[in-house]
């Protein structure tokens, strides 16, 4: 049975378990959010995994997911009607009989040990983290299909709430920092301007970040389709596991 939990040491003591970037994701979540906005809200399965929701997609963490007591975590969040989709690490996902869409994204990492110095090919003003959400959006619309009004929301509350960082490069690349928290920190909408592909920006500013990220003692994180994993590599990434998205499939 999935319940509402709205008891922060409650939520807490389970995410502090074994953190990882799911943990994280729902803490970073929570710092943001908290209990207060029907939009995000948290939820527990008979004391072994905790998930948020997030506009109706829902992100799973269980920190012992070998020893959880039920094993059918499809059915449970399928029938529940909470989510309309949700996330997370691929030991968690056992299966079910449930009609379901299932997509396998990989894990990505790059040890803080790894990003010990930088150096570019670019002029070191060209790194900024002062880019408006505005200028970042006209690069991030153009390489994924989101909502402005939600995006722009969401993301100009955690810059200002210092859960989000913008990175960019010349105004032409960037990347936005999710959250940083346990050592962890998770980067998500890289993209580069289509007239400006194939010059390296990207993966310039990705090893820039995850050298500012390792100043902090983080570790980076990042979840791509198995296509891209490649060009992650370049730029200095491990794989480190298997992330599963599981939507529900309308009958």
């Amino acid at each position: 049975m999935i319940i509402p939990i709205s008891e922060e040491k409650r939520l807490l003591d389970i995410l502090d378990n074994s953190p990882d970037i799911f943990s994280e994701k729902i803490r970073a979540l929570y710092r943001a959010y908290g209990f207060k906005y029907p939009f995000c809200s948290f939820y527990i399965q008979e004391n072994d995994i905790v998930y948020c929701s997030y506009y109706g997609k829902g992100i799973a963490y269980a920190a012992d997911p070998e020893h959880i007591s039920d094993r059918e975590l499809a059915l449970s969040f399928v029938c529940s009607g909470i989510f309309s989709e949700v996330l997370m690490p691929k030991k968690l996902f056992f299966g079910s009989h449930i009609p379901c869409i299932l997509s396998n994204d990989i894990i990505m990492r790059k040890s803080c040990n790894e990003s010990v110095s930088f150096i570019s090919e670019f002029d070191k003003e060209d790194y900024e983290t002062d880019i408006s959400i505005g200028e970042t959006y006209k690069i991030v619309g153009s390489g994924f299909d989101i909502d402005f009004d939600t995006w722009y929301t969401d993301t100009s509350h955690n810059v200002r709430h210092g859960i989000s960082r913008i990175y960019s490069l010349k105004r032409r690349a960037c990347a936005v920092r999710m959250f940083s928290s346990n050592g962890i920190s998770f980067l998500s909408y890289v993209c580069t301007l289509p007239s400006e592909r194939g010059r390296g920006l990207a993966s310039s500013l990705l090893r820039y970040a995850s050298f500012c990220e390792a100043l902090s003692g983080c570790d980076t994180y990042l979840i791509c389709d198995s296509s891209l994993a490649g060009f992650y590599e370049k730029a200095g990434f491990r794989r480190d596991g298997v992330a599963v998205t599981v939507k529900r499939q309308e009958r």
